[in-house]
Parts: C-alpha cells; structure tokens; sequence
C-alpha cells in the first residue's frame, strides 16, 4: 500500500490542493472529521485515476510519444488557464458572484482604498480625514458636496500627536506625518470644512512610547478627546470639523462575515444575516463620547453614522434591497451616501 500511495503521490499532491480549498471555501468554520476524510480519499483518488490515465501513458511513450505533439498538447493545456486569467482581467469573464455584487451594489467605491487626492486646481469643498473610513466616504461626499481631498491612511488615527499605530510599526512615521499633511492642505486650500472619519476604536501611542495610552474607549478616550482639540487649534479658526461616528461595521454579525456578506452566501452550512440588534453596533462607546464633546465645543459637529443604517433598531447590511457594505467593515457606495446624506450642506461651503 505505501508503494502504491508513493506512485500516485504526484498527482495526489497536486489535487488535493483544489480539492481542500473549495471545500474549506464553501464550509464555514473548521472541516468535519468526515468530510477533511472524504476530501483527501477523493484526492487520493483522483491522482490515481492522473496516474492511470495520464501519467503513466505520457511516461511509458503510449500517449504522446513525439516531442511536438507533447510540446503541443501541454502548450494548449497552459494556453486555457492563461486565457481565462486574460478574460477575467479584462472583464470578459466574472463569476457568478459578480451578477448578484452589482445587483446589490456589494462592491466597493472607485476610491474606497485612496489615501492622498489632492485635485489639482479648483476649489475644494471639503477634505476627509482619517483611516480607510474617511476614504470610503469620499464617492458620496463628492457626489453630495462637490470637489474635495483626501487624506487617510489605513489604521491610522493621528491628531494631537498621537498615532494609533505602535511605534515600531513600518507605516507609524507616515501615521504620525498625517495629522500635518491635512493642516498644510487645509492652509493652502482654503478649506474650510475638514470631514473627520475613523473607525474609532483604537490604541493610542504617545510619541516615542512603546507602551499605549490604552483604548479610546476606555484610558485613552480623555487623550483623543485633547488630541482633537490641538487638531482643532492647528487648524484656521474658521474651519469646521466634522466628526463621523464609528460605522456600525458587519463584522459584528458574526465571524462569517469575515470576507463580507457576498463571501458569507458561498458557504453552504450558515444562514448569512441581513441584520443584527443595534445595540451589538460597533464603536458606540466611543461615538458617544465624540458626541457629547461635539456639543462641548463650536469647532465640532458630531454625524451618527450608525443612525441611517441602524433603523427601527436593528443595523442592516442589506438595506432596501442593496448591501451596506462590501467587507466586514467597509462601506459600498450606497451606505456611505445614507450617511453623507445626514451632513447638512451648509455645514460645507466653498470659498
């Protein structure tokens, strides 16, 4: 028996790989004892049937005995993946997940991953600020508002010279500059209405301190509170900064939503929500408390970004008949306008 496991071990090797994966695809959670048996008996399997059928005729000359029709044959074989990886490129071929992601909108805005947009000419409206949560936003601002910038940087949270990145992070140096870049844009654009987005929750670190100060909501929630109010002093006095609350997020639903709600239907053995209790919303802690500061202060508007997408109590990711969001945590275009849509216009004014 292991002679023959040893002779079919090529092919073996080479099908267990598609045949794991897409069972670990469309199965939630760890493989059953049964079904990872069934999965690798089937690999075991199928690189016999590789053995008998293709590989041993190729090798004992049976099949494809001259150079050029082998040549031949295996350059076909290469040139049908290569041709579907083109089509799928350029757009020729999509899987069948893309019909139902562009009937509910699941994908993401043109600029959900931007981190610098900085037009040209022109006078700007306005400038998100923030983490991947100002940039997902600023589709829907544009389209609300008209020409704005960017400035955003993937987990990064930085005012007041604190970073929520550690300090021997690669990216905490272009964290710790962030706060900088949008006072120098703010400046010299004359723009005078500064969107601030983050997913809130976050450790903070002072500068050059291994150790965090704690959580925003918990032992570091006073410090962000100062820290937004340096941003706020950088800035000219006549500029309105506007505090988005933390997004209710998916990824509260459960960790099936790891990949999204698009990615929770291709697995077989859960029922994907299409909302979950208000209550369980992520970053209301915190948002509550950039609320009741916004109050405090002139300088600041509080926006509930959980209030458009969180109805009649329950926080929806399929809402009148589109998705919220396209991942765990990030919103499509359609979620991001619901929460634009609550700014008032005249908090935003150009020049």
């Amino acid at each position: 028996p292991l002679v023959l496991l040893g002779m079919v071990s090529f092919g073996t090797y080479l099908w267990h790989q598609p045949v794991l994966f897409f069972m670990h695809y469309i199965h939630f959670g760890q493989l059953p004892l049964m079904a990872l048996a069934a999965g690798i008996a089937a690999s075991v399997g199928l690189g016999a049937l590789s053995y008998r059928l293709i590989e041993g005729p190729v090798r004992h000359r049976r099949w494809l005995a001259r150079p050029a029709l082998l040549m031949t044959v295996c350059g076909a074989a290469l040139a049908l993946p290569f041709a579907a990886g083109a089509a799928g490129y350029l757009g020729r071929l999509v899987p069948a997940s893309m019909t139902e992601a562009a009937r509910l909108g699941g994908v993401p805005p043109p600029n959900a991953t931007a981190r610098i947009i900085d037009p040209p000419r022109g006078d700007l409206a306005f400038v998100l600020y923030g983490d991947s949560h100002a940039a997902q936003y600023f589709d829907a601002a544009a389209a609300r508002f008209g020409p704005g910038a960017v400035v955003a940087l993937p987990s990064c949270l930085s005012a007041g010279g604190l970073i929520s990145r550690q300090p021997d992070d690669p990216e905490a140096k272009d964290c710790r500059a962030l706060s900088e870049k949008v006072r120098s844009l703010v400046e010299r654009r004359g723009i005078r209405a500064l969107i601030c987005a983050q997913r809130w929750e976050r450790q903070l670190f002072a500068p050059g301190a291994a150790e965090p100060l704690g959580l925003t909501n918990g032992a570091a929630g006073p410090h962000l509170l100062r820290a937004m109010q340096r941003l706020a002093d950088s800035l000219p006095p006549d500029t309105r900064i506007i505090l988005v609350g933390n997004a209710p997020t998916a990824a509260v639903a459960g960790r099936m939503m790891d990949g999204g709600w698009l990615r929770c239907r291709a697995q077989r053995n859960v029922t994907c929500p299409e909302s979950y209790p208000a209550n369980l919303a992520e970053g209301r802690k915190v948002s509550a408390m950039l609320r009741a500061f916004a109050a405090r202060d002139p300088r600041f508007t509080y926006v509930d970004a959980a209030a458009p997408l969180c109805p009649q109590g329950r926080c929806r990711l399929v809402q009148d008949g589109r998705l919220n969001y396209w991942d765990d945590n990030h919103m499509t275009q359609s979620g991001a306008a619901r929460v634009m849509a609550t700014i008032d216009p005249s908090l935003i004014s150009q020049r």
